[in-house]
């Protein structure tokens, strides 16, 4: 029987069964027990391999851009698992990042695809797409993006290159953190590249680009020191609320979270 075949007929039991045992298995954190929280986190990442039964790369006519998109799709299953494991998990971040980096610009140099995590929708062409004309004066303006970037069919592939770029920047620049200064200066330098990405879409990418700063906007909050001042103090309050409930304190997945982000850089993203 063809691998593909068994992992379309037997992925969706196998799932089922891994999401049953995660909804009900007790949360371990911050009680020392480290195998304890590796071996639910890579439970967790064996369900994240698993709904990737349906991916484009396990199908008939999958290219090689389909199989190096999966190859990211699997290491970013795995990355806390990995962070989780190692003794340095920001370098072991950082290294990771590279290797997405490089496979990263295999796809878009030899592939000329579009990256797996970048929305993309079908272009919306109108004829104000080139330019802006004002509705009272009739004056035709040029878009930001098109006189910052100019017109080349690169355009799409630099806004990629630029969106895959910012972890790295940001491990890089966030390494060794002593100061709070340091730490905004790093959340700073991401949304800057984020909205680089944003601006080097090529015209008629309406969709895209509403879809990318919305997603720019969830990132910069969950990313650090975004979230310890804006999300942390809530959460905290409401896991210990929740840990005063009987039973349901073992099943405290919001304290996995806030815990996991205070030590791996996985829950910045």
């Amino acid at each position: 029987m063809n691998i593909r075949n068994v992992i379309q007929q037997y992925g969706g039991i196998a799932e089922s069964l891994i999401n049953a045992y995660l909804s009900f298995a007790p949360v371990a954190t911050g009680t020392g027990d480290v195998d304890a929280e590796r071996g639910f986190q890579l439970v967790q990442s064996m369900s994240d391999v698993v709904a990737l039964r349906s991916d484009k790369f396990l199908s008939p006519g999958a290219t090689q851009g389909d199989g190096l998109k999966f190859l990211l799709r699997i290491i970013k299953c795995f990355q806390l698992w990995g962070e989780m494991r190692s003794k340095t998990p920001h370098q072991f971040a950082l290294r990771l990042e590279l290797i997405k980096l490089s496979v990263a610009l295999a796809i878009l140099r030899h592939c000329d695809e579009r990256l797996p995590d970048v929305e993309v929708k079908t272009a919306e062409s109108s004829a104000s797409g080139e330019v802006y004309i004002g509705s009272r004066t009739g004056t035709r303006l040029r878009s930001l993006s098109k006189a910052l970037f100019g017109e080349s069919k690169s355009n799409t592939q630099l806004s990629d290159f630029l969106h895959a770029l910012v972890p790295i920047v940001y491990l890089s620049s966030s390494s060794g953190w002593s100061k709070r200064k340091t730490k905004w200066t790093s959340w700073f330098i991401a949304i800057a590249l984020d909205s680089a990405s944003i601006l080097a879409l090529p015209e008629g990418s309406d969709s895209e680009k509403r879809l990318r700063i919305r997603r720019v906007v969830v990132e910069s909050i969950l990313r650090q020191p975004m979230f310890d001042l804006a999300l942390n103090p809530p959460g905290q309050l409401l896991s210990s609320l929740w840990n005063k409930i009987p039973l349901l304190r073992d099943l405290n997945y919001l304290e996995y979270y806030l815990y996991g982000h205070r030590k791996y850089y996985y829950f910045h993203q």
